[in-house]
């Protein structure tokens, strides 16, 4: 059960240290601890708030981790495609005999011997891993803010002060 809390993702590169471990142990709780926003009271909601915000902090940091990696990624991406390019197509298309009159072949072409390349493949496969991360720890930031947002404006209504009325005062009711 311990390990339910760790979420693992890839690293850009191709070494053999292959994914990263989260530990989102504390973005679970403060998203476990959302629905208590329905009970929350003034000596509660510090706490309450310390929570998500503390949630909001590690999926932030998460989120700027996978970033990191992303850029990473792409870069890989750019680098491999170009090798391809320029060092290999001219061969793998004479080899599979598709060449007629241009020697780096159409577009339609060399999208498929990219594509068809085994590292290029495993970099987009992990780019699509990080993309899909990206987007889940931007959601889980996005819900603690509103969280955060959320708390903030119950405790201003439930505050035991009285509304002041700019003419007269202190409302009387």
């Amino acid at each position: 059960m311990a390990e339910d809390k760790f979420l693992y993702y890839p690293k850009a590169d191709l070494s053999q240290e292959s994914a990263i471990r989260l530990d989102m142990g504390r973005i679970f709780l403060a998203e476990s601890r959302i629905g208590e926003m329905s009970i929350v009271n003034a000596m509660k909601a510090p706490e309450l708030e310390a929570c998500i915000l503390q949630g909001y902090l590690d999926a932030s940091d998460f989120y700027s981790k996978v970033e990191l990696e992303l850029y990473t990624i792409q870069t890989l991406l750019d680098r491999r495609k170009s090798i391809l390019l320029i060092d290999k197509m001219a061969d793998l298309l004479n080899e599979k005999k598709l060449v007629k009159s241009n020697p780096s072949g159409n577009s339609d072409l060399r999208k498929a011997i990219v594509d068809l390349d085994p590292e290029y493949g495993i970099l987009t496969e992990k780019q699509n891993h990080l993309e899909a991360l990206h987007t889940y720890l931007k959601g889980k930031m996005m819900a603690f803010g509103m969280a955060h947002s959320a708390i903030e404006r119950l405790i201003e209504r439930r505050s035991f002060t009285p509304p002041v009325n700019p003419y007269n005062g202190p409302y009387k009711g």
